[in-house]
């Protein structure tokens, strides 16, 4: 059974501690900013507050960082796949008089020899093929993201790999 403490008084909020699980929370929504004022305030020498509370709001506080810090990392692997797959599908655009002698991917070669020479059926399929890299990896981040930071940090090395071919590799 979770023992519960409250102290109150702090600045508005009321801080809880429980024996199983440590932890700072406020009545009604804050923000990080709100929890770093919570403990600026429970600093304070002056401040009545108990050891334990400072040290779950403490630990709130490096948690939410975490996770923020974690959304932030998946964001940008994320618009690296994007970003590399526009520039890929820019230099195909771009290239479009000879893509179909110069392109390496064995697939991308069938579908524009499916179309007699024609882009359009392969850059529809990388837009949907990114697409569907994307809905996944988010899908992903909602359910499990610790495995989804790796899967997308995955993705996103391969992706910055393939720019550096694009960029500096020979045909």
């Amino acid at each position: 059974m979770a023992q519960r403490i409250e102290f109150t008084n702090v600045s508005g909020f009321d801080v809880h501690r429980r024996e199983s699980r440590s932890e700072c929370s406020a009545i009604g929504q804050r923000s990080m900013l709100a929890d770093l004022l919570l403990w600026q305030r429970m600093t304070d020498p002056e401040s009545s507050v108990g050891s334990e509370a400072k040290g779950a709001c403490l630990s709130r506080v490096f948690r939410l960082a975490k996770q923020r810090r974690s959304a932030i990392v998946f964001a940008v692997c994320c618009l690296v796949v994007v970003a590399v797959s526009v520039h890929d599908a820019m230099l195909v655009f771009l290239n479009a008089d000879i893509i179909g002698e110069v392109e390496r991917n064995p697939i991308g070669r069938w579908l524009i020899d499916l179309q007699g020479g024609e882009i359009w059926l392969f850059m529809a399929m990388k837009l949907v093929g990114t697409a569907i890299v994307c809905t996944v990896l988010v899908t992903l981040y909602e359910l499990r993201a610790r495995l989804a930071l790796a899967v997308g940090g995955g993705v996103a090395s391969c992706q910055l790999v393939l720019l550096w071919y694009l960029t500096f590799g020979t045909a």
